[in-house]
């Protein structure tokens, strides 16, 4: 199997940040044997979603698709209604099995339909595509999480891959809900991997975070899962997201990065052991909004009450962003689970948005 991504024709979603971009020219698509439409008349949004990126399921099951005719990848291309190029990132690919793909859609509503063309036959090569293109809308860190060891490959561009791997017990090639995963059920201590710091991942106005989740039992000590924080949760502090000795998630961010006392904190209701869960946070200007979000559920939103003093953005520090217990703080430990598509925003996304994230990947 070779790692690179699902089949998904129905959705929901909406995001009231980024811009719109497509590639310009239609290519001859007469120049490829096979193709086929894949519709989304399950999209559940009020709003049409921009730069929307889906997650297409390829496999033997399908009567469309015919591995032999498109044994790489390397010749797949997707286009829209009109003709128009479409840019596509090959998450993982296995010609023997399922094959799984993002690709991004200009404009996504109950309507919308796009083209998948394999078996190129034309002259020369197929036209080019840019995988980091897919993540245009905002993006500034996306993570698959499914190599088989570090580095774990960042894939909008904009932010650095989990360059660093360290403690006992964490390990990749768990199976998740997309792909592989990353395993920290034997995790011990001070475990986790790391990203170097990066300008676009801290510093926002508006943010969120987004993640897959899979705990293994319930956390009975105050364990780590993921921040941006330098040698103490006291330095350089960002944002985390972390357990509070009682199996209760939470998160928490920073303006200040100096004292945890100047956050918003927000609770997440408890998680079933052995089950994935979809998670996420929010918060944005001008209305200091925090909102949380489980599987695609907005459970929690609060306007205003969360302010955050020292300033009105997320501190913009120099220390790492780590999954797992943070490398430079001795007596941090790793909570024991599963993690799996990672993403960072540079605004804060809406509620159409965040279902149809979870729908097209649960």
């Amino acid at each position: 199997m070779t790692r690179h991504g699902r089949l998904l024709p129905v959705f929901a979603g909406a995001l009231a940040i980024g811009w719109s971009s497509a590639l310009a020219d239609n290519p001859d698509w007469s120049a490829y044997q096979k193709s086929f439409t894949i519709a989304f008349s399950g999209y559940a949004g009020s709003t049409t979603l921009t730069d929307f990126p889906v997650l297409i399921r390829l496999s033997k099951a399908l009567n469309d698709f015919d591995y032999t005719k498109c044994a790489d990848g390397g010749d797949l291309r997707f286009s829209d209604s009109g003709g128009a190029l479409l840019p596509h990132e090959i998450d993982t690919w296995d010609s023997s099995g399922e094959s799984l793909v993002w690709v991004k859609v200009p404009s996504l509503n109950r309507a919308t339909e796009i083209t998948a063309h394999y078996g190129f036959t034309g002259d020369g090569q197929p036209p080019a595509v840019a995988a980091t293109d897919v993540w245009s809308n905002g993006y500034v860190g996306v993570w698959h999480l499914g190599q088989s060891d570090v580095p774990l490959a960042e894939s909008s561009g904009v932010s650095t891959p989990f360059s660093r791997k360290y403690g006992s017990g964490a390990s990749c090639g768990y199976n998740g809900p997309v792909g592989n995963a990353i395993d920290f059920s034997r995790a011990s201590g001070r475990t986790g991997f790391s990203a170097a710091d990066d300008d676009d991942l801290d510093g926002f106005e508006s943010f969120t975070v987004e993640f897959w989740m899979r705990k293994e039992s319930a956390a009975t000590a105050y364990l780590c899962i993921l921040q941006k924080t330098g040698s103490s949760f006291k330095d350089n502090f960002s944002y985390r997201f972390g357990s509070d000795g009682n199996d209760v998630l939470y998160t928490s961010i920073s303006s200040n990065g100096t004292s945890v006392l100047q956050n918003s904190v927000q609770h997440y209701p408890a998680l079933t052991a052995g089950e994935w869960t979809h998670l996420a946070f929010s918060y944005g200007k001008p209305n200091y909004r925090t909102a949380v979000w489980q599987n695609g559920t907005n459970f929690w939103q609060n306007t205003g009450y969360y302010k955050l003093v020292g300033g009105d953005t997320v501190f913009s520090g120099n220390g790492t962003l780590s999954i797992g217990a943070p490398e430079a703080i001795s007596n941090a430990s790793a909570y024991k689970a599963q993690y799996d598509e990672l993403r960072t925003s540079n605004g804060e996304r809406s509620a159409d948005w965040m279902k149809a994230t979870y729908d097209c990947m649960a």
